[in-house]
């Protein structure tokens, strides 16, 4: 296979059922571009809709009527699919075909209201949370079930698919399932790793640790201060002495125990313990938010 195409992979991915909203379609998007941004990838998002179920049969006919008069320039996959199924046209990345298809009718002239409506209000939606992307009138993707939106992000220096995804309104139904409107993407895990340079840090974690049922509420208290300092945090669900607590901290690789008893709950402190180098230090909540853990 080519660099970036194997035979076996994996995927990780996200999905949202039962909205049609395109506001759901942008924050979909957001998070496929936050997992690039955060590996520090350089990718592009590429965005289309391809209509619906009422406007896509005009375009399906505009576009077959338009491959049968370059269909001397298409490769032999590409002429079986101009009649099966005509959009995959689009999509081949054999350069006479990338070629022959430049000026094909476009999806988005052919909408109804309904999804020129849709793409308008999900674009607008990328801008206003300054999603960089550019529109692709050429992105179909290859499955027959996407309705409306589709988008991919695809990698600057290989020029190949990192995250994909897109709608699917009438999936669940043809499945036998009640209509229920989809979308979601995938991503493409041994790309994504071939393209990080470099993994991000590791987060310290900390593993707040009660003492007794009564401090279990001034627990939650501390767990939502650190959490809003930026703080991975772990609340210890185990009722048990503090070295037992402590096992369960170091089982799961936490960095630090934040301590939280009786005293600590009636002087409104914490204390905090390095579990790699045993030094530990006791703090009040108001020092908490000026010390630099």
């Amino acid at each position: 296979p080519q660099a970036g195409r194997y035979r076996q992979f994996h995927q990780i991915g996200g999905e949202v059922f039962g909205s049609l909203d395109p506001l759901v379609d942008a924050e979909i998007i957001s998070i496929a571009h936050k997992v690039v941004k955060e590996l520090k990838i350089e990718a592009v998002v590429e965005v289309n809709s391809i209509g619906c179920k009422v406007c896509r049969p005009a375009y399906r006919e505009a576009l077959t009527q338009y491959l049968e008069q370059v269909s001397g320039h298409l490769c032999e996959d590409c002429i079986d699919r101009k009649d099966r199924n005509p959009l995959r046209v689009l999509d081949c990345k054999v350069p006479t075909c990338k070629s022959a298809v430049k000026d094909a009718p476009k999806m988005v002239d052919f909408l109804c209201e309904e999804c020129r409506e849709h793409y308008q209000k999900l674009l607008e939606y990328l801008n206003i949370m300054g999603i960089p992307y550019v529109e692709n009138p050429n992105l179909v993707r290859g499955l027959d079930y996407y309705t409306k939106t589709v988008f991919e992000v695809v990698s600057r220096e290989l020029g190949i698919t990192i995250i994909a995804g897109g709608r699917y309104d009438y999936l669940v139904e043809e499945m036998g399932g009640v209509p229920t409107p989809a979308i979601g993407f995938a991503v493409g895990v041994e790309r994504l790793a071939m393209l990080v340079k470099e993994l991000p840090q590791r987060q310290a974690l900390y593993m707040v640790i009660p003492l007794g049922e009564d401090t279990v509420g001034y627990a939650l208290k501390v767990c939502e201060l650190l959490r809003e300092k930026g703080k991975r945090v772990e609340l210890s669900y185990k009722r048990a002495g503090l070295k037992k607590q402590l096992e369960l901290a170091n089982k799961l690789k936490a960095d630090y125990a934040v301590i939280v008893g009786e005293d600590e709950m009636k002087e409104e402190s914490l204390s905090i313990k390095n579990l790699h180098t045993g030094e530990q230090v006791k703090l009040s909540l108001k020092e908490l938010f000026s010390h630099v853990l």
